[in-house]
């Protein structure tokens, strides 16, 4: 029996044949764009929503520190105000603290002349600085209801009590420094005015003068441009009798008048 002859394979290239062995199956062209068709567009808008949620966050940090300083601003203007307001309110109280108070000696100074009667009247006042600092008095009003018709006098007296002469000033041509604990006697002074004679009364001819008003208000008013309410108070009676007998009273309170006189 003849034996078959084995053939034996060509050499050469099997991918020229249009043979590949043992070669995994691939899709073709377009079956590979049908399955990553779709993929790209996807990751680029992930990344591009991203970036405008980035941006947004960013947005509103930037709204927000912008807030914060805003409000940071108000604040530190807001405790700047406070700070002022405390400062003044500091100073205030640890100002000046003026008060006075009225001596019982209100006198007519009652003159008879060739023309008829006439009177003057005065009346002795204390003001003093209760506060903390000193500051100076350039005018001093009483703040009457009606119109004013007296004048504040300020005399000096030495440390004996004694006038000192040719001191004294009206209250609207000087200025009165008082330091803290510090008093001064004033004046307070009309004009001198004729008498109108009212009739009889036992015997004797009543006169009337011009009428004056007592009041419990007196403005201070300070170099420092503030004003000041000075408060009325009640004294002890050893301070009324220490004002009222010092030995220069008498003629501080007449050189006050021969003022108020020269400019009336």
């Amino acid at each position: 029996m003849a034996k078959r002859r084995r053939k034996t394979p060509k050499k050469g290239n099997p991918a020229k044949r249009g043979k590949f062995p043992n070669a995994p199956k691939t899709a073709n062209n377009g079956d590979k764009e049908k399955k990553n068709d779709g993929k790209p567009r996807i990751f680029l808008s992930r990344i591009f929503q991203s970036r405008i949620f980035q941006s947004r966050q960013w947005k509103i940090a930037i709204e927000v520190v912008g807030l914060i300083a805003n409000l940071a601003t108000i604040f530190a203007i807001g405790l700047t105000c406070f700070q002022i307001c405390i400062g003044n309110w500091q100073f205030d109280k640890s100002g000046p603290d003026y008060t006075w108070f009225m001596l019982d000696r209100i006198a007519s100074n009652t003159a008879v002349e060739k023309d008829g009667v006439s009177t003057q009247t005065t009346f002795p006042m204390v003001m003093a600085n209760s506060g903390r600092t000193e500051d100076t008095v350039i005018s001093l009003s009483r703040d009457t209801q009606k119109a004013e018709n007296m004048t504040i006098c300020i005399p000096e007296f030495d440390g004996k009590g004694e006038y000192r002469e040719g001191s004294a000033i009206l209250n609207d041509r000087g200025s009165l420094s008082l330091a803290p604990g510090e008093s001064r006697l004033l004046f307070v002074v009309s004009p001198r005015a004729e008498a109108t004679r009212t009739g009889r009364a036992n015997g004797a001819v009543e006169y009337r003068s011009d009428a004056f008003e007592l009041t419990g208000r007196l403005t201070v008013y300070s170099a420092s441009g503030r004003t000041f309410e000075a408060a009325k108070v009640e004294p002890e009676r050893r301070i009324v009798d220490h004002y009222q007998n010092l030995p220069g009273f008498d003629r501080a309170k007449n050189a006050c008048m021969t003022l108020v006189n020269g400019e009336s």
